[in-house]
């Protein structure tokens, strides 16, 4: 933005940029907009970090910096889980292949993936000592039908079968949440916790 802005306007001040993103920011809805777009920031700092672990060349401290870094944005999401995984995996193989693209050492890849078993390790583990089990997390099916309800698929799908299925939820078709953290943690509206909880609902 600040970029897009300068290009624009070069010759504005520092006061004045700031004063407009905060105005921009917090009286318009331009950041719930770049949040739809862009949920977690953490998303981006993953793919950074990794980029700049696997490319160049660090002392000892920027090598811990980055690993910290690299553990903390895979653990804050479900999904960076998944493509914490993939990415190096996808980036070994391109290597492999095609060794003049990136030319990447394959010892720093074993680093990378030792970084992100170590989260898959530590999520099991959380889960295993809060009672859960081997999981990644109690609420997963929750979060999934939550976006399918946001996305209008749940309703389209239980107007179409509950005619012949006696689902729980299709007494509450008529009623579903419009956002997908309504129906995740609004206790009072959504059907989820109106029928059992979150484990009677697996």
């Amino acid at each position: 933005m600040i970029l897009f802005i300068k290009t624009r306007i070069p010759k504005i001040s520092h006061y004045h940029l700031i004063a407009l993103i905060l105005i921009t920011s917090l009286g318009t809805i331009s950041s719930w907009v770049a949040a739809q777009i862009l949920p977690d920031v953490f998303t981006p700092i993953l793919f950074l970090s990794t980029y700049l672990y696997l490319k160049r060349e660090h002392n000892k401290a920027e090598k811990i910096s980055l690993i910290i870094i690299i553990y903390l944005s895979i653990v804050v999401h479900y999904s960076h889980y998944v493509i914490a995984t993939l990415f190096p995996i996808i980036l070994l193989i391109v290597n492999i292949f095609i060794k003049d693209v990136l030319n990447i050492s394959r010892t720093k890849f074993l680093h990378l993936l030792g970084i992100v078993s170590f989260a898959w390790v530590s999520i099991f583990t959380s889960n295993i000592v809060a009672g859960n089990g081997v999981t990644t997390g109690k609420m997963s099916h929750i979060f999934l039908m939550g976006k399918l309800c946001e996305n209008g698929i749940l309703k389209k799908y239980l107007d179409k079968t509950c005619a012949t299925e006696e689902y729980n939820i299709c007494q509450y078709k008529d009623q579903l949440a419009p956002v997908a953290w309504e129906f995740v943690w609004d206790q009072k509206k959504s059907p989820a916790y109106n029928f059992g909880g979150v484990e009677a609902n697996k």
